[in-house]
């Protein structure tokens, strides 16, 4: 490679990662409609970047585009990063929000495959397959594995929420409640908020989003990139 073709391709790498940046401002400060226009043209430009194809498809998702085209997309970011464990559990999330288990269950191979135990997203790993055992039925499994991510996660308000979600699906109301009851007294604990932000309003507050988004809002916390971008993973899903 030439001192030119290092130049292009220095250029190019800046260019991606400006894009990447812009993404995730838009992302936290812009509206739902300038993130997706400016995230299809990024991925457009940039086919080689998983982490972009990535957030294309999570933009698609939160402006409640078709499972089909959702899916479609973070397939594509999942086949980008295919050697990256981290992309294949985020793509896998995402994947499993658009009821395309069969995809999710790929990430999850690619994860294993490549990741082992060690890196970032290892314990939200088991979240995923948490998600996928109780897409197949074997409730005991994935209320192990869910408790398992809690247990070594507890720090993450989506790990709370992903039991309690799963045990309110499973018709056991006062358990998920208590999980949600623990979680922001936790919270309270940690964040010292205001006196008059109790966790008494929480229950009410549970019901009513697993009354408007039943089956659609599992996990969307729990994974989060552990290198730079945790709270922003937070927000984006």
């Amino acid at each position: 490679m030439g001192i030119r073709d290092d130049i292009r391709q220095g250029w190019r790498q800046g260019l991606r990662q400006a894009a990447l940046e812009r993404c995730r401002k838009l992302l936290l400060q812009g509206t739902v409609e300038e993130f997706i226009a400016f995230s299809r043209d990024a991925a457009g430009r940039f086919p080689e970047s998983a982490e972009i194809q990535l957030m294309h498809a999570r933009g698609l998702r939160q402006a409640e585009r078709s499972d089909c085209e959702v899916a479609a997309q973070a397939t594509r970011a999942a086949r980008v990063g295919a050697r990256d464990p981290n992309i294949q559990v985020q793509a896998g999330y995402v994947l499993m929000d658009a009821r395309d288990a069969e995809g999710a269950r790929e990430c999850v191979a690619r994860a294993e495959e490549s990741g082992g135990d060690q890196f970032a997203l290892a314990v939200d790993l088991d979240g995923l397959r948490g998600r996928l055992a109780s897409a197949d039925g074997e409730f005991e499994e994935a209320e192990r594995l869910f408790r398992s991510v809690l247990s070594r996660e507890p720090q993450w308000s989506g790990n709370w929420s992903q039991l309690a979600r799963f045990l309110w699906s499973r018709g056991r109301n006062d358990e998920a409640l208590t999980v949600m009851a623990e979680s922001l007294a936790r919270l309270r604990t940690t964040r010292n908020p205001r006196p008059d932000s109790g966790i008494s309003r929480a229950p009410n507050a549970f019901r009513a989003r697993s009354r408007e988004t039943p089956g659609r809002t599992w996990a969307t916390e729990s994974a989060r990139p552990g290198l730079r971008n945790r709270q922003l993973w937070r927000f984006t899903l």
